[in-house]
């Protein structure tokens, strides 16, 4: 995959505000095979940057209870991810919380313990099933997450087990919880049959932050930083301010494309700048 700055591997000239950004320096684990790329301090491995919608994509292991016939449970695997202090936040449009199997409550806290977010999911008869899919009553259940979430500790309930009932119709001997790719579930669908240990991948956001160096949390103040700190670095580029949380993040402007966080980076195309041009001249011919 591409790496483009102000992500980097390797020194700090080759990164978005070092020694003061978390998140934009990343890590080649050369120690697995293939190697894998991570965010550096954090751990997390990534598998895709764009530069035009400010996101990455990372993976996430899925955590998982598992439960002995009438001893209760007899397994745990609780699996958080923690961005505090990076240039990430999970992305509140592109990305759910979803949990599988029956009975069971998914739900998750923050760093500091408190509550954000659950759903409950039991499983109804398969011959009164109802239409759609992951409504809670189909062995899924899914959640929308807050925007400015930097943090992600989930937990794992069966409640059910003890009432009987609806509660017990095809019950699961494991439930799953986990953060994913909103797009990538539903395409997923009922094909989703994973068990055991698995990963899924993550949309986050990422902007110049302001506590990763930027020094300012809105463009109107960052563009009176003096350089290197501002980050809008070409000259045909736009600072947007983010629609996550703090900061802001850099677009090349209508007729240009590349890369805005470099000198030169956003370059024009032909066609377009010729057409725009041309356009301009009839216009005042007609005039």
């Amino acid at each position: 995959m591409t790496v483009p700055y102000p992500f980097g591997i390797g020194s700090e000239r080759c990164y978005h505000g070092a020694g003061g950004v978390r998140g934009f320096r990343l890590d080649c684990d050369d120690a697995r095979r293939p190697p894998r790329l991570t965010v550096a301090g954090y751990g997390h491995e990534v598998t895709s940057i764009s530069l035009a919608a400010a996101e990455a994509t990372v993976l996430l292991n899925a955590s998982r209870a598992c439960y002995g016939g009438g001893r209760g449970r007899r397994g745990r695997e609780e699996q958080p991810m923690s961005l505090n202090g990076s240039a990430f936040l999970f992305s509140s449009m592109k990305s759910k919380f979803v949990a599988i199997g029956c009975p069971g409550l998914a739900y998750f806290v923050d760093d500091g313990g408190d509550y954000v977010t659950s759903c409950m999911s039991v499983c109804r008869p398969s011959a009164r099933a109802l239409p759609g899919s992951c409504r809670g009553d189909d062995g899924c259940c899914q959640s929308n997450i807050p925007l400015g979430l930097a943090s992600y500790r989930p937990r794992l309930r069966s409640f059910g087990r003890r009432q009987g009932g609806a509660f017990l119709a095809n019950a699961t001997a494991c439930a799953y919880a986990f953060m994913v790719d909103a797009w990538w579930f539903w395409y997923a669908g009922s094909n989703f049959n994973r068990t055991g240990d698995f990963a899924v991948p993550v949309v986050l956001d990422w902007a110049i932050r302001p506590d990763a160096g930027s020094g300012s949390g809105s463009c109107a103040a960052a563009s009176r930083t003096p350089l290197p700190s501002y980050a809008c670095r070409s000259a045909h580029s736009v600072c947007i301010d983010s629609s996550n949380g703090p900061g802001y993040i850099c677009n090349c402007t209508a007729g240009y494309h590349g890369n805005p966080y470099v000198v030169g980076g956003c370059t024009g195309d032909l066609n377009l700048i010729f057409g725009y041009s041309s356009v301009l001249n009839i216009n005042r011919f007609l005039l």
